[in-house]
């Protein structure tokens, strides 16, 4: 197991954007595994490779509360987006701050797995927001600049 520093707000690394994955190689899977192992070890619920200082269009999800659900999205590309729910958010890079983020209800996106094939997601409610969260890690938005606006 390989736990990895997470970049904690104000790291301007933190803002920087992400671009595709175009290598699919047991480094990927290696970096996968490992954003796992630290998600896990800090009771997170999702993580986006930028948080672990690695610019690349990677997030991982897994709500479940067994936590044996996981769910990794690579180039991940929207399709659509409907309904709003305000829910609290918080984040494995800004510890001990909550607020409450308007996010979409439903998520509808394509994206690639640790091994290159595309899937398919329909994501709501809890998942949807989660996944929503991680994608703007990827473009270097931080859920506090929600709490701004």
């Amino acid at each position: 197991m390989t736990v990895l520093e997470i970049l904690k707000f104000p790291d301007e690394r933190l803002r920087q954007t992400s671009v595709d994955v175009t290598d699919f190689n047991p480094d990927l899977s290696e970096l996968v595994r490992n954003m796992y192992d630290t998600m896990y070890q800090t009771s997170g619920i999702g993580l986006a490779a930028p948080q672990v200082n690695i610019h690349k269009n990677i997030i991982i999800v897994d709500i479940s509360k067994t936590k044996n659900q996981p769910l990794c999205l690579i180039n991940p590309k929207i399709k659509h987006q409907s309904g709003e729910v305000k829910m609290p958010d918080r984040c494995l890079s800004i510890p001990g701050i909550t607020g409450t983020v308007k996010r979409p209800e439903k998520i509808s996106l394509t994206a690639l797995n640790e091994t290159g094939e595309t899937i398919e997601i329909e994501a709501n409610d809890v998942l949807a927001a989660v996944i929503d969260h991680e994608l703007e890690h990827l473009k270097g938005i931080l859920f506090v600049d929600h709490l701004l606006n």
